[in-house]
């Protein structure tokens, strides 16, 4: 073989080699969850026991632990968070830990380009507080880190490994975002009927401004005067505002239109009870004043 041909040989056999995969000890995984309306992605590689036991032993006490394998965990929020009372700006970091047996330390670091956790500075902390390990129910058999009881504003993040589960509480902010973003949707989209009535129903939900829920639903029905789901919106504000001789006029209107739509379509309208359902009950409020009392 000439040596021209030797290294050509050579050099294709390293490229077939360096695009080789195989299965890794430690795969990696990437969670995306959505709390409030925060974004929380994590990127690690998720080692399994295998007959070892891990803390105290594999993963030591009171040492610096990449809290996976491989490189360092990532985890990234979208904006602004809470973690156990303690405020994080919105970014992307390294996630350390340093377990022991009644009370684990959790590091949020700005050096993401770790190789677990050597070259570790203290000084790069962007966030650092005690947690308190919980036995776990069952055993975990491979590295899990998991975002779990998620409500409005809140979650836990959870470490779990072996026979320990690590609950991290984190809180995000909902409100003064989803009122920016209100305010801006309307100064960009001044004539999309839709905006308005999200708005208004986001104020519904909440039960909060029912005064400017109502000024918008009601713009939304000028802008889209046939959309029977804007009558039935108005309605549930009506009602929530007391004022249920209206509502009853927009449920009305609602189910005028919902039926007029379906037939239209030869099909039947699939919320004609919910509205009569509402229509009933606020029938029978209307007939009585806001203490409760029947009216004679």
């Amino acid at each position: 073989m000439t040596p021209i041909r030797t290294i050509l040989t050579l050099l294709t056999l390293t490229t077939l080699l360096s695009a080789q995969e195989l299965p890794q000890p430690s795969p990696k995984a990437y969670l995306l969850q959505r709390v409030g309306l925060t974004d929380i992605t994590i990127d690690y590689s998720r080692p399994s026991a295998r007959g070892r036991a891990i803390f105290g032993q594999l993963v030591p006490y009171g040492q610096i632990w990449r809290t996976g394998a491989n490189r360092i965990t990532l985890i990234t929020f979208s904006t602004d968070i809470t973690l156990e009372g303690q405020q994080l700006r919105a970014g992307k970091y390294g996630l350390l830990t340093i377990p022991n047996p009644d009370r684990w330390t959790i590091i949020l670091t700005t050096d993401t380009t770790l190789w677990g956790a050597d070259g570790y500075d203290p000084k790069k902390d962007a966030l650092r507080f005690d947690v308190t390990p919980a036995d776990a129910p069952e055993p975990t058999e491979t590295f899990t880190i998991s975002i779990d009881n998620i409500g409005e504003n809140t979650a836990t993040l959870t470490l779990a490994w072996e026979n320990t589960r690590i609950p991290i509480n984190l809180q995000v902010e909902v409100d003064n975002i989803a009122m920016a973003n209100i305010e801006r949707a309307i100064k960009e989209n001044s004539r999309d009927w839709r905006v308005y009535r999200n708005s208004a129903q986001y104020f519904l939900n909440k039960n909060i401004h029912l005064d400017r829920a109502l000024d918008y639903i009601n713009r939304s029905i000028e802008l889209s005067p046939d959309n029977w789901y804007s009558h039935y919106l108005r309605g549930e504000i009506l009602a929530r505002r007391g004022n249920f001789t209206e509502a009853i006029n927009a449920g009305n209107t609602a189910l005028k239109l919902g039926n007029e739509q379906a037939k239209a379509a030869n099909r039947p309208f699939s919320y004609a009870d919910m509205i009569q359902n509402s229509l009933r009950e606020w029938r029978e409020k209307a007939g009585k004043d806001r203490t409760g009392r029947r009216l004679k």
